[in-house]
């Protein structure tokens, strides 16, 4: 995940250099809540969660509540 958040972060940065299709989705209305909410997140150095490799995410079932099974 992280080499694509720099990959578009970057397509941002210097729209002419490369694909200003990206920037203008990010700049776009429909869009701008999400764009200015990760620009803060990375304002304040937003760092993704560690990954254990062989380590299983729990299952959507399991976070049902009792009785929803």
């Amino acid at each position: 995940l992280g080499p694509l958040l720099h990959a578009i972060l970057e397509c941002c940065e210097d729209p002419r250099k490369h694909h200003l299709a990206v920037f203008e989705k990010y700049v776009d209305k429909r869009y701008k809540k999400a764009s200015t909410f990760v620009e803060t997140e990375m304002g304040k150095n937003f760092q993704l969660p560690r990954v254990v490799r062989g380590a299983s995410l729990p299952s959507p079932i399991d976070a049902l509540p009792n009785g929803w099974r």
